[in-house]
């Protein structure tokens, strides 16, 4: 957990991940900058 709302950190992923999440994006357009992973609480924050 991070230790302020305003904290972000970075997530190493591997190229399977980030070929799924850009077909992802090109299906379904959420933004250029959109948050793809919710909150704890299933809602997607605008940081």
């Amino acid at each position: 957990m991070l230790k302020s709302t305003t904290n972000k950190r970075d997530i190493p992923m591997n190229e399977m991940s980030i070929e799924m999440i850009l077909n992802l994006r090109k299906e379904l357009y959420f933004g250029e900058d959109s948050i793809l992973i919710p909150d704890e609480s299933g809602n997607f924050p605008n940081w």
